[in-house]
């Protein structure tokens, strides 16, 4: 007769997420106010596309999504001719017709998710880089509000960066698999792991102590039984 009790990582479904962090990250992507100033002159236009596509070239999974009100003064073909070409091939398409009313950039985001998981393509990760924080909820926690005198800056870049970090962790442990030698750790991550907005390899390493070996295979655990 076979006594072995099932790991608790067994149990932890019990969390509903807003999204599944292992699918392709969705990045929506204002231009004036976050690629460049929104008061600008003609050769500052576009100024910080090099160091956003640096992080993102990191990224390939990552998946860019036109927010912004460019995509009502341009069709698609005319759109991606405006932009560096370096921009152009990482943009896959622009969230749809504009929503009238309340936070209308985030209702047009998630409109435009909406439609993507009756697609069958599941619920994405998403971030906004936005200089318009008034369209969206003040606890929309998925804004990477920017400065619009400014554009997008090394604060924001980092977030964003941290974001896509995360979510490439748990698409790398889902791949490694494996499960925790003690039941008791187990359920400690399951408690702490649940309570994430992303679950990840770092945050195991902070709280437990684990190395990264340790740590990975542990989320792969956890996420093969919340998928």
């Amino acid at each position: 007769m076979n006594t072995q009790q099932p790991s608790p990582l067994h149990g932890a479904a019990r969390r509903t997420r807003r999204f599944d962090p292992t699918l392709p990250p969705l990045v929506f992507l204002d231009f004036d106010g976050v690629l460049h100033p929104n008061q600008t002159t003609p050769d500052q236009r576009f100024e910080h596309v090099d160091v956003l596509m640096d992080l993102l070239d990191e990224h390939p999974e990552a998946e860019l999504v036109v927010s912004s009100s460019w995509r009502f003064h341009f069709g698609w073909d005319d759109l991606l001719a405006e932009v560096p070409s370096r921009l152009a091939k990482r943009l896959v398409t622009a969230t749809g017709p504009a929503l009238p009313g309340r936070f209308q950039r985030h209702a047009e985001i998630k409109n435009f998710l909406g439609r993507l998981e009756v697609d069958g393509q599941g619920v994405r990760p998403w971030r906004a880089l936005d200089d318009c924080a008034w369209e969206f909820p003040s606890n929309c926690t998925e804004l990477i509000a920017c400065d619009g005198a400014r554009g997008v800056q090394e604060g924001e870049l980092y977030e964003l960066q941290e974001w896509l970090s995360q979510l490439s962790s748990c698409r790398l442990a889902i791949d490694t698999g494996g499960a925790p030698a003690s039941p008791e750790l187990a359920r400690r991550a399951v408690e702490v792991l649940d309570a994430a907005d992303i679950p990840n390899v770092a945050l195991l390493q902070r709280t437990f102590r684990l190395s990264y070996s340790e740590a990975l295979h542990m989320l792969g655990a956890y996420l093969h039984h919340t998928r």
